[in-house]
């Protein structure tokens, strides 16, 4: 801290180097995969002979970028093992984990409906996976939102695997929070999410598009 750097980070190597959740804390890797694609872009814009170009311009590309980098520097499986113990091992000694995930709905009365009819213990499943969401329904195959992971680095380890079909999913329903009040605003679901690996790809049951 008693260097002048020219700012509070400095570039200390590049190359390709995998995340290892032991060594850098993922804020810290999200912050380097920004760089890095601000790195490409500028790079893109000279070649083009593009100067001067808006953020607002760039954000588009900039997201883009992003989640390539971090598909690119990221081994799901790897990262997976190292951030997260086994909750348990089924008959077939596969390791199975659980994580903790919610759905919340805020403006469309009848979703907010729909998850409020849902039960602890009830299980929900996977619809379809776009633009980095997990969109969920109940049993019915009536739509429930997407899910959102307690810790974010949970969707570059478990999306990837789940777009490939290697992990199986269960859901099931932990509590069911909601407004307190006479109108109803908002409601949130907590939800387990536990997956484990699949030996062959034909025995998974989650086909997403």
């Amino acid at each position: 801290m008693d260097l002048d750097t020219g700012g509070m980070y400095q570039a200390l190597t590049r190359g390709k180097y995998m995340w290892n959740p032991d060594e850098e804390e993922f804020p810290l890797f999200l912050r380097s995969l920004l760089h890095a694609g601000k790195d490409l872009l500028d790079e893109a814009e000279s070649e083009c002979g593009i100067y001067g170009g808006t953020d607002a311009l760039r954000i588009p590309f900039q997201k883009q970028l992003f989640h390539c980098l971090a598909l690119q520097f990221v081994d799901p499986l790897y990262c997976l093992e190292n951030i997260a113990e086994p909750e348990a091992v089924d008959e077939a000694g596969r390791k199975v984990y659980c994580f903790r995930a919610h759905i919340g709905e805020t403006q469309d009365r009848e979703r907010m409906k729909r998850i409020l009819s849902l039960h602890k213990g009830d299980a929900v499943y996977p619809a379809a996976l776009r633009d980095w969401k997990l969109m969920i329904s109940d049993s019915q195959g009536n739509g429930l939102g997407h899910i959102s992971f307690a810790e974010d680095e949970l969707y570059y380890c478990l999306f990837p695997l789940m777009r490939a079909h290697l992990i199986q999913t269960k859901m099931t329903v932990v509590r069911i929070q909601r407004d307190k009040g006479s109108y109803l605003r908002q409601v949130k679901v907590e939800i387990a999410f536990r997956i484990w690996k699949v030996t062959y790809l034909s025995h998974c049951s989650v086909k997403l598009k």
